[in-house]
């Protein structure tokens, strides 16, 4: 239910951002919602959220962040760039506190 919630807003929120010109403000209310859920535990369905909306350019450094605390590799924040590896040390610390709930997504479709 919550993923179909977040489908219908997403494509609500790029037609508005393609034609009133909202994309930097509807990225970083995006971000704030992907962020909150991820920090609440959920960080499995927030990943899962960018994916299945095609916002991984858009999000890359929170994508990073989430499989390096999902993953613990560091090579997925070795080769950034500095400016890019220091947002996604920033989200890393903010995410690592949070242990993600074992919950399978059931898909209703």
């Amino acid at each position: 239910m919550a993923k179909h919630h977040w489908n219908k807003a997403i494509k609500s929120v790029k037609h508005i951002a393609k034609h009133l010109e909202f994309n930097e403000q509807w990225q970083k209310l995006l971000s704030i919602i992907l962020l909150k859920l991820a920090e609440s535990k959920h960080i499995k369905l927030a990943r899962e959220l960018i994916i299945d909306s095609s916002l991984e350019k858009e999000f890359f450094p929170l994508i990073r962040a989430i499989d390096y605390v999902l993953a613990g590799d560091k090579i997925l924040t070795e080769k950034l760039s500095p400016e890019i590896r220091n947002i996604v040390e920033k989200l890393i610390r903010r995410l690592h506190k949070v242990k993600p709930l074992n919950i399978n997504i059931i898909r209703l479709s």
